[in-house]
């Protein structure tokens, strides 16, 4: 996400952590005001984004053996450049397009490959179609939306959606999706994404744990958040549908389930586990306050 002069300027992997995590796109759009910091990435991190470069890079090889007539999108001109310089190879008909640059009002993101096919378009006998690589073995429906909107934004050059789109996995196979049975899902998460971000009750968001914590760049500001309202989160091996029951208790700190009669909620939540999470709860309230350890042995049934 990109904020210029009060005007906010979203990409499709926007739209990707808008959807892993709404917290995301709130701190994306308030770093600056809220002096936010991103975290660093570890080592882990690195090294797998290194593992995508050298994925991609293998498979621009591969693909300027097989398309000679081949153009490369210069990443370091300005948006506006290489948008044009996209449309112009778009035009002259080359057969490989890499680091295709789209504009569309606000939204704008760059393809990694882009195959010309004999499909007609407005342009002649020929269009266009997105190849995307992912250094993972486990495709997710948020690399599908990403592909998606290259797809939406060729059609905008082209004037026709494109028919198939492609992912490239970690063990370099080809997964090919039909970019109409994607499309509505594609437009109802932009226009959702959109209106997010003119939404006023979004102030009111509250961060919850994620599948996508530990690869946000965020994470750190939402631990400092957890950590300074002693939040329910923070009790160790809770569940996200045991936060959920315990926050309609009303409890929703580590210091309130804590003190809380356990015998006296009604969620459904296995006794054990309850007793469980009751001992961790008081373990960890008594070293906040003290700075002392101490462990509770508890009984197996």
């Amino acid at each position: 996400m990109k904020i210029k002069k009060d005007q906010i300027y979203i990409s499709p992997s926007d739209l990707n952590n808008f959807v892993s995590c709404k917290y995301h796109s709130f701190n994306d759009l308030n770093a600056h005001e809220k002096k936010l910091k991103k975290k660093e990435p570890s080592e882990d991190m690195k090294l797998w984004r290194r593992y995508g470069d050298e994925h991609e890079a293998k498979h621009l090889k591969l693909l300027k053996e097989k398309y000679s007539n081949n153009i490369t999108i210069d990443s370091t001109k300005s948006d506006d450049e290489r948008f044009n310089a996209t449309t112009d190879a778009i035009k002259k008909g080359f057969d490989l397009i890499y680091k295709a640059y789209f504009i569309e009002g606000k939204f704008r993101g760059e393809a990694d490959f882009l195959i010309k096919t004999k499909e007609k378009s407005e342009l002649g006998d020929y269009s266009y179609e997105v190849y995307d690589t992912k250094v993972t073995k486990n495709l997710k429906p948020k690399h599908v939306l990403q592909i998606t909107a290259y797809s939406y934004l060729i059609s905008k050059i082209t004037g026709i959606l494109p028919k198939l789109m492609y992912l490239i996995d970690g063990k370099s196979e080809y997964h090919s999706y039909k970019v109409f049975e994607f499309l509505d899902y594609f437009n109802f998460t932009k226009i959702k994404f959109e209106n997010f971000i003119v939404e006023e009750k979004k102030e009111k968001l509250y961060p919850e744990s994620c599948n996508h914590c530990n690869y946000c760049v965020w994470q750190d500001e939402c631990l400092k958040i957890w950590d300074g309202d002693n939040y329910i989160n923070q009790v160790a091996r809770i569940n996200k549908s045991q936060i959920i029951k315990l926050k309609k208790e009303g409890i929703d700190t580590v210091e309130k389930l804590a003190k809380a009669n356990i015998e006296n909620i009604k969620s459904k939540i296995n006794k054990l586990s309850l007793e469980r999470l009751y001992q961790q709860a008081n373990l960890q309230e008594e070293k906040r306050l003290t700075g002392k350890s101490k462990y509770v042995v508890l009984e197996q049934f």
